[in-house]
Order: structure tokens, then sequence, then C-alpha cells
């Protein structure tokens, strides 16, 4: 388990609360527009299957790529705080003797 350090969610600002909220509501709002645009348009759905046409495993690549790096900057994130956290009780151990 990955400990954060630093605000939860009760000590955040309103302010940053409403703008998350207001950021969450627009994006939902442009991605259901998008999506009723493409369903209802006949152009813009060829001017997509044209521009992804071929390139399906260049995608498949890239995110796979992507979820890999993601992974191992979860790895070292995480192989970073055990370090820190033995080396904090190696600390406390010397002090002891």
């Amino acid at each position: 388990m990955v400990r954060v350090t630093g605000r939860s969610w009760s000590s955040v600002p309103g302010f940053a609360k409403i703008l998350l909220i207001v950021q969450a509501v627009v994006i939902v709002g442009l991605s259901s527009w998008i999506y009723n645009e493409y369903v209802n348009n006949q152009y813009l759905q060829l001017y997509m299957f044209g521009l992804f046409d071929g390139k399906g495993s260049l995608f498949a690549i890239i995110g796979l790529g992507g979820l890999v790096g993601t992974a191992l900057i979860g790895i070292l994130l995480k192989a970073g705080n055990i370090l820190g956290e033995i080396e904090h009780l190696s600390e406390k151990v010397g002090c002891e003797a």
C-alpha cells in the first residue's frame, strides 16, 4: 500500500473542490457531445475511420508501452517508499544501540 503524504480531501480548500467538480462536469459534457456528434454525423464517422485505418497495431504498441511504463513507475515509487522506511527504521535502531 502506498501512503500518500500531504492533504486529505477534507483539507482541500472549497475553491479547489468546486474547480474539480466543474472540470469533471465539463469533461463529461464534452465527451457526451462528441459521442452524439459521432453517432449522428456520417462524415465524422468516415473521417475517424480513415484517420485510424491501418494504425491499430501502432496504437496497441503505444498503449502497451504506456501501460508498462506506468507499471514500472509505480514499482519504482513503491520501492523508494520501502527503502525510505527501511532507512528510517535503521536510523532508529542505530540510535538505540
